[in-house]
């Protein structure tokens, strides 16, 4: 997407110039643990979101948590920790104490972290526990003569693969190519090469199909989630761009040209078997891009000008039973929406979109068909994807006299108010992805 006016013909990306476990937290956790401090670690509590309140007792007596010193006073049913955040390395998680009264006063309260690996946790400020690393993590915080501990385990953030510069030790950029990396901006690993640029990752099973320009010319190439050797997709011999895996690895849509307008074409992962997916459909001259996979890989949702503006199309693919079906979801001539992606329950669908006059994040339910906007005004906001739970990924850019210049971030969608920057080398990071 060019970030002025929303694109739908394949365009090269603005550049400036080259020069055993136990119970995990979920996301909002207020979980009011009492904890008898002669009990000891056992047993695990099925499944990863809050309880109710009333059965939160019993999730204390099944994890059977126990504070370091035996000689601390008996916690009373009354006293528990509570924790918001996500249990995920890298993110910082807010801690109160609090007994029958309401939390106690955050100067009140001695905070001790200990972890499985020495370094996963750290109380950086009264109440803050800043998560260094993955392992079992206890909390013990002591306050008004009283104890509570809770112990959890902290889990890698996803993974993602996304393309950006190559940048010389002068700061010069070179060419575009994709690396994976964790939410975190930890394990940055590069896995292509080569004298093109190298760029729109998609990725399923272990597999990773991109955009190269190696040939002179834009076409698909794979190579692995590990980076091995790359190759070029044999069943597709001329032009194509913007790959899309469906989730379950086999099946691939992409766009290519056909009579001189670009049109979304499927195939199998291999690029064997292609065949444009909307014959029939639109105008000649109607462009189309952006393909992106339902959850069970039943259709399409990609972007059109058949209807005057880009707008969101679904396509049903055909089955035995029923022939292939296409209808206009956001496309109504009078709107640009842009770079669509499915929620993984297939509830909702992310696209960028110019309708508030800004570039800007809109999610589409799909049982309603109602739009409404994500990300805050004003934004400069594209490329959304899905990361596998309630987190997006995206591209934000910015301007200066200097040029360009772009970030990965991600937002939970309940709240989007909250950016979180993802820590990337320099050079103009874009196209994220999660790793399926």
């Amino acid at each position: 997407m060019t970030h002025t006016t929303a694109r739908v013909t394949h365009r090269r990306s603005p550049r400036p110039p080259r020069p055993p476990r136990p119970p995990r937290l979920p996301y909002s956790l207020h979980a009011l643990y009492p904890v008898p401090p002669h009990h000891r670690m056992g047993g695990r509590a099925a499944g990863r979101m809050l309880p109710q309140v009333a059965a939160l007792a019993g999730l204390a007596t099944l994890m059977g948590l126990a504070a370091c010193d035996a000689t601390a006073p008996i916690a009373t049913p009354t006293v528990r920790i509570a924790a918001t955040g996500r249990a995920e390395r890298g993110s910082t998680l807010a801690l109160e104490l609090r007994d029958g009264s309401g939390a106690i006063p955050g100067n009140e309260v001695e905070w001790v972290a200990t972890s499985s690996t020495g370094r996963s946790a750290m109380v950086s400020t009264p109440g803050q526990l800043r998560l260094l690393d993955t392992g079992l993590v206890t909390i013990i915080a002591h306050g008004h003569g009283k104890t509570a501990t809770i112990t959890f385990h902290v889990e890698m953030p996803p993974t993602i693969v996304f393309d950006m510069h190559d940048v010389d030790s002068s700061g010069n950029l070179g060419n575009r190519d994709v690396y994976r990396m964790t939410l975190d901006g930890q394990a940055l690993t590069r896995l292509t090469s080569g004298a093109g640029d190298n760029e729109e990752p998609t990725v399923a099973g272990g597999t990773v199909i991109f955009t190269s320009y190696r040939d002179g010319y834009p076409a698909l190439y794979r190579t692995t989630i590990g980076g091995a050797q790359e190759a070029r997709l044999v069943g597709l011999t001329g032009p194509a761009y913007q790959p899309a895996l469906a989730p379950d690895g086999a099946h691939l849509a992409f766009v290519a040209p056909d009579s001189g307008a670009d049109k979304v074409w499927t195939a199998a992962a291999d690029g064997s078997g292609a065949r444009r997916a909307t014959v029939g459909w639109g105008t000649v001259d109607a462009e189309e891009a952006s393909p992106t996979w339902a959850p069970d890989a039943s259709g399409l949702t990609f972007v059109s000008t058949a209807f005057g503006d880009a707008g969101l199309v679904a396509l049903t693919t055909a089955t035995a039973a029923t022939p292939a079906q296409l209808r206009s979801l956001t496309a109504s001539g009078s709107t640009t929406d842009v770079e669509p992606s499915w929620s993984p329950d297939g509830g909702s669908i992310v696209f960028s979109s110019t309708r508030d006059g800004d570039v800007a994040l809109f999610l589409y339910a799909v049982a309603t068909g109602t739009v409404t906007r994500l990300t805050p005004a004003p934004a400069n906001a594209g490329e959304p994807s899905w990361v596998s739970d309630t987190r997006i990924v995206y591209t934000q850019w910015s301007y200066t006299a200097d040029g360009p210049s772009s970030q990965l971030v991600w937002v939970d969608v309940a709240h989007p108010e909250v950016v979180h920057p993802i820590v990337t080398p320099p050079g103009m990071p874009e196209h994220a992805q999660p790793v399926r």
